[in-house]
């Protein structure tokens, strides 16, 4: 059998503390306790956006066929059968 967790935190300080409903939280759980934490906007970006390998063109990572996590062109991908995706 599979549990969820959900935990809910009220905070009555939300205001001061500057948070709001769009405000981005990252949770992680080590050394038996779950941290949670406010993730700014540029750190998100940051984690998101591409990095070159060594040796690839930087120009590919700016590329909307670029596959960062294949590290591949998928203009230039094929699918079985020889037909271009």
């Amino acid at each position: 059998m599979k549990f969820a967790l959900e935990i809910t935190i009220p905070l009555k300080e939300r205001e001061r503390l500057g948070i709001s409903e769009d405000t981005i939280f990252e949770t992680v759980y080590k050394d038996g306790q779950i941290t949670v934490r406010e993730v700014d906007e540029g750190e998100l970006e940051a984690a998101f956006t591409p990095e070159p390998d060594d040796g690839e063109d930087e120009e590919c990572c700016g590329c909307r066929h670029y596959c960062p996590l294949l590290g591949i062109c998928t203009d230039e991908a094929f699918i079985p059968g020889g037909e271009a995706i």
